[in-house]
């Protein structure tokens, strides 16, 4: 589907006159700013500390698991069969427990991250703009949202050196 978008543009693009283009246009590479800027790296340390915290719960759990099942294996052979169905339920529930737990821990993860992208993203796009519009661009396009066939000027340390300026 972006893919199509991306056609469509580019040949709504091209169709224009070049009149209307006469500031052309330059590039910045987002990705690349929010690896650089001082805010990024700060909030990619938030996250990753998140992250951390996160498997080291998990792989406790995990462990607790692996010593349950080590442990059914070894008493398999001596217990009664009511109390080896007892014990598979337990083993059967930690597993649920710990997934729910993961599924959770990831979802959490990945709305954070996407709450500190939309912070870091909608101040960069509003000081590219301010950039794009001082050097007298008509547009700026994002380096990796498609293909750019262009030797025009990027932003992307400009975008950076104005964000560590403004946002410290």
């Amino acid at each position: 589907m972006s893919f199509l978008r991306t056609a469509v543009a580019s040949a709504a693009l091209l169709a224009l006159p070049a009149v209307s283009w006469a500031g052309g246009f330059a590039t910045v590479d987002f990705q690349q700013a929010l690896n650089d800027v001082n805010e990024g790296k700060i909030v990619q340390a938030r996250l990753e500390g998140m992250y951390t915290e996160k498997k080291k719960v998990l792989g406790g759990m995990e462990q607790q698991l692996m010593a349950m099942q080590q442990e059914y294996e070894q008493q398999a052979l001596v217990m009664t069969p009511d109390a080896l169905k007892a014990k598979e339920r337990e083993m059967m529930q930690a597993q649920m427990v710990y997934q729910q737990e993961l599924q959770k821990a990831e979802m959490e993860f990945q709305a954070q991250y996407n709450k500190e992208m939309e912070v870091l993203l909608g101040k960069m796009a509003d000081i590219c703009e301010v950039i794009g519009k001082e050097k007298g661009f008509d547009m700026v396009l994002e380096r990796n949202a498609g293909v750019v066939y262009s030797s025009g000027p990027d932003l992307t340390v400009d975008l950076v050196t104005r964000y560590n300026a403004t946002h410290q």
